[in-house]
Protein backbone atom coordinates (compact mmCIF):
# COMPACT_ATOMS: atom_id res chain seq x y z
CA UNK A 1 0.00 0.00 0.00
CA UNK A 2 3.13 1.97 -0.02
CA UNK A 3 2.55 2.90 -3.99
CA UNK A 4 -0.30 5.30 -5.38
CA UNK A 5 -1.56 2.76 -7.46
CA UNK A 6 -2.25 0.20 -4.56
CA UNK A 7 -3.52 3.48 -2.44
CA UNK A 8 -6.34 4.48 -4.80
CA UNK A 9 -7.21 0.62 -4.71
CA UNK A 10 -7.30 0.36 -1.09
CA UNK A 11 -9.82 3.64 -1.51
CA UNK A 12 -11.76 2.32 -4.22
CA UNK A 13 -12.41 -1.14 -1.89
CA UNK A 14 -13.08 0.91 1.18
CA UNK A 15 -15.94 2.97 -0.99
CA UNK A 16 -17.82 -0.27 -0.94
CA UNK A 17 -17.81 -0.20 3.10
CA UNK A 18 -16.38 -3.55 3.72
CA UNK A 19 -16.41 -5.23 7.45
CA UNK A 20 -12.22 -5.63 7.49
CA UNK A 21 -9.68 -4.71 5.74
CA UNK A 22 -6.84 -7.72 6.36
CA UNK A 23 -3.04 -6.59 5.79
CA UNK A 24 0.14 -8.96 5.48
CA UNK A 25 2.71 -7.55 7.89
CA UNK A 26 3.64 -3.74 8.68
CA UNK A 27 0.69 -1.81 6.87
CA UNK A 28 0.58 0.68 9.51
CA UNK A 29 0.36 3.62 6.76
CA UNK A 30 -2.37 2.01 5.37
CA UNK A 31 -3.82 1.44 8.64
CA UNK A 32 -4.34 4.91 9.44
CA UNK A 33 -5.95 5.18 5.98
CA UNK A 34 -8.82 2.61 7.19
CA UNK A 35 -8.88 4.02 10.72
CA UNK A 36 -12.86 4.38 11.64
CA UNK A 37 -13.99 3.12 8.46
CA UNK A 38 -13.70 -0.55 8.90
CA UNK A 39 -12.29 -2.94 10.86
CA UNK A 40 -8.69 -4.03 10.80
CA UNK A 41 -6.41 -6.89 11.23
CA UNK A 42 -3.09 -6.84 10.99
CA UNK A 43 -1.18 -9.74 10.34
CA UNK A 44 1.49 -11.87 11.15
CA UNK A 45 3.48 -9.66 12.89
CA UNK A 46 6.95 -10.89 15.11
CA UNK A 47 7.33 -8.97 18.45
CA UNK A 48 11.12 -7.65 17.25
CA UNK A 49 11.05 -5.84 20.59
CA UNK A 50 11.07 -9.50 22.45
CA UNK A 51 14.18 -10.22 19.40
CA UNK A 52 16.31 -7.50 20.29
CA UNK A 53 16.05 -7.63 23.94
CA UNK A 54 16.68 -10.79 24.01
CA UNK A 55 19.74 -10.55 21.97
CA UNK A 56 20.79 -7.77 24.41
CA UNK A 57 20.77 -9.66 27.01
CA UNK A 58 22.95 -12.81 25.51
CA UNK A 59 25.78 -10.75 23.42
CA UNK A 60 28.53 -10.08 24.65
CA UNK A 61 29.66 -7.46 22.46
CA UNK A 62 29.30 -4.05 23.89
CA UNK A 63 28.61 -2.51 20.59
CA UNK A 64 25.96 -5.25 19.81
CA UNK A 65 24.57 -4.96 22.93
CA UNK A 66 24.08 -0.57 22.76
CA UNK A 67 22.76 -1.48 19.07
CA UNK A 68 20.06 -4.23 20.41
CA UNK A 69 19.19 -2.18 23.02
CA UNK A 70 18.45 0.98 20.90
CA UNK A 71 16.44 -1.54 18.56
CA UNK A 72 14.17 -2.73 21.29
CA UNK A 73 13.21 0.70 22.08
CA UNK A 74 13.09 1.75 18.33
CA UNK A 75 10.48 -0.95 17.98
CA UNK A 76 8.70 -0.68 21.01
CA UNK A 77 7.47 2.50 19.76
CA UNK A 78 6.32 1.04 16.50
CA UNK A 79 4.13 -1.37 18.53
CA UNK A 80 2.26 1.39 19.99
CA UNK A 81 1.68 2.77 16.74
CA UNK A 82 0.08 -0.47 15.81
CA UNK A 83 -1.79 -0.80 18.74
CA UNK A 84 -3.37 2.87 17.88
CA UNK A 85 -4.04 1.91 14.42
CA UNK A 86 -5.22 -1.22 14.21
CA UNK A 87 -8.71 -3.22 15.86
CA UNK A 88 -6.85 -6.97 16.16
CA UNK A 89 -3.06 -7.80 15.42
CA UNK A 90 -1.65 -10.99 15.23
CA UNK A 91 1.28 -12.56 15.93
CA UNK A 92 3.03 -15.62 14.67
CA UNK A 93 3.82 -16.95 18.20
CA UNK A 94 2.85 -16.79 22.06
CA UNK A 95 5.95 -15.23 23.36
CA UNK A 96 5.08 -12.36 21.04
CA UNK A 97 1.66 -12.67 21.52
CA UNK A 98 2.79 -11.97 25.65
CA UNK A 99 5.24 -9.41 24.57
CA UNK A 100 3.42 -7.28 22.10
CA UNK A 101 0.19 -7.42 24.73
CA UNK A 102 2.31 -5.17 27.42
CA UNK A 103 1.73 -2.24 25.55
CA UNK A 104 -0.77 -0.14 27.30
CA UNK A 105 -1.56 2.42 24.67
CA UNK A 106 -4.12 1.79 21.89
CA UNK A 107 -7.17 -0.47 21.12
CA UNK A 108 -5.86 -3.24 19.47
CA UNK A 109 -6.31 -6.63 20.65
CA UNK A 110 -4.09 -9.25 20.14
CA UNK A 111 -4.94 -13.13 18.43
CA UNK A 112 -1.98 -15.49 17.97
CA UNK A 113 -2.62 -16.70 14.07
CA UNK A 114 0.48 -18.24 13.18
CA UNK A 115 1.58 -19.00 9.85
CA UNK A 116 0.61 -22.71 8.50
CA UNK A 117 3.09 -24.96 7.24
CA UNK A 118 1.86 -27.90 4.94
CA UNK A 119 3.58 -31.24 6.40
CA UNK A 120 5.73 -32.78 3.64
CA UNK A 121 6.55 -36.41 3.12
CA UNK A 122 8.23 -38.30 5.67
CA UNK A 123 11.34 -41.24 4.80
CA UNK A 124 13.79 -43.12 6.88
CA UNK A 125 16.70 -41.10 6.97
CA UNK A 126 19.89 -42.51 6.68
CA UNK A 127 22.04 -39.83 8.61
CA UNK A 128 24.57 -38.94 6.11
CA UNK A 129 23.94 -35.16 5.87
CA UNK A 130 23.34 -32.12 7.80
CA UNK A 131 21.82 -28.94 7.56
CA UNK A 132 23.11 -25.97 9.23
CA UNK A 133 20.25 -23.12 8.25
CA UNK A 134 19.48 -19.37 9.40
CA UNK A 135 19.19 -15.88 8.15
CA UNK A 136 22.76 -14.63 8.51
CA UNK A 137 22.42 -11.47 8.14
CA UNK A 138 21.30 -11.19 11.86
CA UNK A 139 24.05 -11.03 14.06
CA UNK A 140 22.41 -14.14 16.74
CA UNK A 141 22.96 -16.25 13.59
CA UNK A 142 25.85 -15.55 12.31
CA UNK A 143 27.60 -15.48 15.30
CA UNK A 144 26.04 -19.02 16.39
CA UNK A 145 26.93 -20.51 12.83
CA UNK A 146 30.14 -19.45 13.29
CA UNK A 147 30.56 -21.38 16.72
CA UNK A 148 29.15 -24.27 15.37
CA UNK A 149 31.58 -24.25 12.55
CA UNK A 150 34.88 -23.74 15.02
CA UNK A 151 33.88 -26.41 17.18
CA UNK A 152 32.56 -29.02 14.07
CA UNK A 153 35.86 -30.99 13.32
CA UNK A 154 36.10 -31.99 17.10
CA UNK A 155 32.84 -32.98 17.13
CA UNK A 156 33.57 -36.59 15.36
CA UNK A 157 30.33 -36.18 13.05
CA UNK A 158 30.13 -38.19 9.95
CA UNK A 159 28.05 -36.31 7.68
CA UNK A 160 28.07 -34.21 4.62
CA UNK A 161 27.65 -30.33 6.35
CA UNK A 162 25.62 -27.93 4.01
CA UNK A 163 24.84 -24.50 5.54
CA UNK A 164 21.71 -22.51 3.56
CA UNK A 165 20.72 -19.39 4.17
CA UNK A 166 20.99 -15.80 2.76
CA UNK A 167 23.75 -13.18 3.15
CA UNK A 168 26.33 -15.42 5.18
CA UNK A 169 29.75 -13.21 5.02
CA UNK A 170 33.12 -13.98 3.83
CA UNK A 171 34.12 -14.71 7.33
CA UNK A 172 31.39 -17.24 7.49
CA UNK A 173 31.88 -18.89 4.05
CA UNK A 174 35.22 -19.32 4.77
CA UNK A 175 34.53 -20.69 8.16
CA UNK A 176 32.19 -23.24 6.69
CA UNK A 177 35.04 -24.35 4.02
CA UNK A 178 37.49 -24.78 6.72
CA UNK A 179 35.11 -26.81 8.44
CA UNK A 180 34.74 -29.06 5.21
CA UNK A 181 31.39 -28.19 4.31
CA UNK A 182 29.50 -26.58 1.63
CA UNK A 183 27.70 -23.22 2.05
CA UNK A 184 24.49 -22.63 -0.38
CA UNK A 185 22.76 -19.41 -0.73
CA UNK A 186 19.99 -20.40 -2.93
CA UNK A 187 18.09 -23.65 -4.20
CA UNK A 188 15.58 -24.15 -7.16
CA UNK A 189 13.63 -26.54 -4.69
CA UNK A 190 13.65 -25.73 -1.28
CA UNK A 191 11.35 -28.98 -0.19
CA UNK A 192 13.55 -31.49 -2.42
CA UNK A 193 16.29 -29.60 -0.87
CA UNK A 194 14.61 -30.19 2.95
CA UNK A 195 13.40 -34.06 2.21
CA UNK A 196 17.39 -34.73 1.12
CA UNK A 197 18.48 -33.88 4.80
CA UNK A 198 18.83 -36.22 7.93
CA UNK A 199 19.25 -33.67 10.39
CA UNK A 200 18.43 -29.52 10.72
CA UNK A 201 20.47 -27.52 12.91
CA UNK A 202 19.63 -23.77 13.39
CA UNK A 203 21.79 -22.17 15.83
CA UNK A 204 20.77 -18.74 15.99
CA UNK A 205 20.99 -17.42 19.84
CA UNK A 206 18.01 -15.32 20.50
CA UNK A 207 14.57 -15.47 18.56
CA UNK A 208 10.93 -13.98 18.46
CA UNK A 209 8.44 -15.20 16.26
CA UNK A 210 7.91 -18.43 14.47
CA UNK A 211 11.41 -19.16 12.94
CA UNK A 212 10.01 -20.50 9.55
CA UNK A 213 12.92 -22.57 8.43
CA UNK A 214 12.90 -24.74 11.32
CA UNK A 215 8.99 -24.79 11.02
CA UNK A 216 9.33 -26.12 7.24
CA UNK A 217 12.21 -28.90 8.49
CA UNK A 218 9.80 -29.99 11.64
CA UNK A 219 6.50 -30.17 9.07
CA UNK A 220 9.08 -32.27 6.09
CA UNK A 221 9.97 -34.74 9.67
CA UNK A 222 13.45 -33.58 9.84
CA UNK A 223 14.13 -33.63 13.25
CA UNK A 224 15.83 -30.12 14.50
CA UNK A 225 17.95 -28.85 16.95
CA UNK A 226 17.38 -25.12 17.94
CA UNK A 227 18.03 -22.70 20.92
CA UNK A 228 15.08 -23.32 23.60
CA UNK A 229 13.82 -19.67 22.67
CA UNK A 230 13.30 -21.21 19.01
CA UNK A 231 11.10 -24.15 20.40
CA UNK A 232 9.20 -21.84 22.59
CA UNK A 233 7.90 -19.95 19.51
CA UNK A 234 6.77 -23.30 17.55
CA UNK A 235 5.47 -24.15 20.89
CA UNK A 236 7.66 -27.62 20.39
CA UNK A 237 9.51 -29.76 23.27
CA UNK A 238 12.47 -30.65 24.20
CA UNK A 239 12.68 -34.71 23.35
CA UNK A 240 9.47 -34.25 22.14
CA UNK A 241 9.31 -32.95 18.70
CA UNK A 242 12.42 -31.58 18.90
CA UNK A 243 15.77 -30.65 21.14
CA UNK A 244 17.48 -27.88 22.22
CA UNK A 245 20.64 -26.89 22.68
CA UNK A 246 22.67 -23.47 23.86
CA UNK A 247 26.35 -24.03 23.62
CA UNK A 248 27.60 -25.38 20.36
CA UNK A 249 29.08 -27.86 22.06
CA UNK A 250 26.29 -28.88 23.06
CA UNK A 251 24.59 -28.63 19.63
CA UNK A 252 27.06 -30.67 18.33
CA UNK A 253 27.12 -33.56 20.85
CA UNK A 254 23.16 -33.65 20.53
CA UNK A 255 23.86 -34.06 16.23
CA UNK A 256 25.87 -36.88 16.97
CA UNK A 257 24.00 -38.70 19.23
CA UNK A 258 20.91 -38.44 17.03
CA UNK A 259 22.79 -39.45 13.91
CA UNK A 260 24.23 -42.47 15.53
CA UNK A 261 20.50 -43.37 16.49
CA UNK A 262 18.11 -43.26 13.13
CA UNK A 263 15.19 -45.22 15.02
CA UNK A 264 15.31 -42.11 17.77
CA UNK A 265 16.04 -39.26 14.62
CA UNK A 266 13.06 -40.59 13.04
CA UNK A 267 10.61 -40.81 16.19
CA UNK A 268 11.41 -37.35 16.90
CA UNK A 269 10.88 -36.62 12.99
CA UNK A 270 7.40 -37.90 12.95
CA UNK A 271 6.52 -36.39 16.46
CA UNK A 272 7.42 -32.90 14.64
CA UNK A 273 5.41 -33.29 11.54
CA UNK A 274 2.48 -34.42 13.21
CA UNK A 275 2.78 -31.42 15.80
CA UNK A 276 3.10 -28.75 12.88
CA UNK A 277 0.08 -30.29 11.27
CA UNK A 278 -1.90 -30.15 14.55
CA UNK A 279 -0.46 -26.90 15.67
CA UNK A 280 -0.48 -24.68 12.07
CA UNK A 281 -2.68 -26.90 9.69
CA UNK A 282 -4.88 -25.00 7.64
CA UNK A 283 -8.00 -25.93 9.02
CA UNK A 284 -7.15 -24.42 12.88
CA UNK A 285 -5.48 -21.34 10.97
CA UNK A 286 -9.12 -20.55 9.11
CA UNK A 287 -11.11 -21.17 12.25
CA UNK A 288 -8.61 -18.68 14.58
CA UNK A 289 -8.78 -16.27 11.58
CA UNK A 290 -13.00 -16.91 11.86
CA UNK A 291 -13.72 -16.34 15.15
CA UNK A 292 -11.65 -13.25 15.10
CA UNK A 293 -13.84 -11.93 12.35
CA UNK A 294 -16.99 -13.18 14.00
CA UNK A 295 -15.69 -11.11 16.82
CA UNK A 296 -15.40 -7.80 15.51
CA UNK A 297 -18.48 -8.08 12.36
CA UNK A 298 -20.80 -8.42 15.72
CA UNK A 299 -20.16 -5.13 17.40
Amino acid sequence: YQSAVYRELLETELQKEPDWVIFGQYGVAAGERVRGRARSLLLPVDSYRLYYERLARRTRSWRTKASAKYLAWSFARSEVRWREVFDWIAPVAEPDAASLAQGKRGKARIAVLPVAEEGGRFRWRTGRRVAVLGAFQLKTAEEGALELMEFWSQAGIEAELVVWGRRASRRLQEAVAKAGGRYINWVPDYRAFLDSMDLVIYPQRSAAGIQTKVQQSMAQGIPVVAHPEVLEGLGAHHGEDAFAAVTAPGFLETARRLLADPERRNAIGQAASAGIAERYGKERIAHAIEAVLATGVNR
